[in-house]
């Protein structure tokens, strides 16, 4: 199998803000490739992969086993945070989401709490009510 491609420069965008040695969560995750990306660079000592339906979850055990990095990285098939918790993730990558999502998902994780955050450029309302649950925009 070949080896999974690399992310485009939007998902690599994150790597500045990633605490080194960390572990990651790669919220809507799909193929997996900024997982697999960051543990090749050595940017993060572990992540998870998360995402919603089973097929995307399926492609990333693929590209994960392909880079041989199954002892880094975990896949779960989840909603949003649910289930990420007990990993402990450093840091939460989540792209490609509208801002409206983005608050549902960290609304539903009570645990999350970081002062790192990018705000969604797509929705204001979003903005003020991720501050509300003490994220930084």
């Amino acid at each position: 199998m070949p080896s999974p491609k690399t992310p485009d420069n939007r998902l690599l965008s994150a790597i500045p803000y990633l605490r080194a040695d960390g572990v990651v969560a790669d919220i809507g995750t799909d193929h997996a490739y900024l997982p697999i990306e960051l543990c090749r660079r050595g940017i993060c000592r572990r992540a998870i992969a998360c995402d919603i339906n089973e097929g995307p979850i399926s492609a990333a055990r693929a590209n994960i086993r392909a880079a041989g990095l199954s002892d880094r990285i975990d896949t779960l098939c989840t909603d949003g945070l649910h289930g990420v918790e007990p990993y402990a993730p450093d840091d939460i990558l989540i792209f490609g989401m509208g801002g409206e999502l983005i608050v549902r998902i960290l609304c539903e994780a009570p645990w999350v709490r970081n002062d790192r955050s990018d705000p969604p450029t797509d929705e204001p309302r979003g903005n003020s009510a991720a501050l509300s649950v003490g994220e930084r925009i």
